[in-house]
């Protein structure tokens, strides 16, 4: 796997939005340098230095799918560990959303370098777990999270 990249190295601290639509969640089809294949995910990214989460996630969204969320709460923490990536990732449930949906593109990375294949809204149960990444989108109902509750915590290495 790659390992010459900007994202390995270091933790990362990401934001990502969990947008439904329906029985459909807003996913993002993109290559990553720990897959064989491209995967859907939840779209989203990294903190920046002095921006709140709720920012960050609103920000990576927009960048990545022209959808504008308003994030309602904090759902789930996942760990990813698989050296040299380490990633904390904060996965924020949308109260709304608007705009139009477009695939977008990942500002840290040159034209020819970039990640991100596809956007769309798609039932997470008509996807295989090689597909849908990260592992516990595949247990938790995560179309159907109406209130805040306990923040649920998941860990891949």
């Amino acid at each position: 796997m790659k390992t010459d990249d900007p994202f390995a190295g270091r933790v990362r601290v990401r934001c990502c939005g969990l947008i439904a639509d329906g029985e459909n969640l807003l996913l993002v089809r993109q290559k990553t340098p720990t897959r064989p294949n491209p995967i859907w995910l939840p779209p989203g990214g990294g903190l920046q230095l002095g921006e709140t989460s709720e920012t960050a996630v609103t920000r990576e969204v927009a960048e990545e799918t022209g959808i504008i969320m308003k994030p309602s709460y904090l759902a789930f923490v996942h760990e990813f560990v698989e050296p040299p990536y380490h990633a904390v990732e904060l996965y924020f449930v949308a109260e709304s959303f608007t705009g139009t949906l477009k695939t977008g593109h990942d500002p840290e990375l040159s034209e020819h370098e970039q990640q991100i294949l596809d956007c769309a809204f798609i039932n997470p149960k008509t996807l295989t777990e090689n597909e849908l990444y990260p592992p516990f989108l595949h247990s938790e109902n995560v179309v159907n999270l109406s209130a805040a509750g306990e923040v649920k915590h998941f860990l891949t290495t």
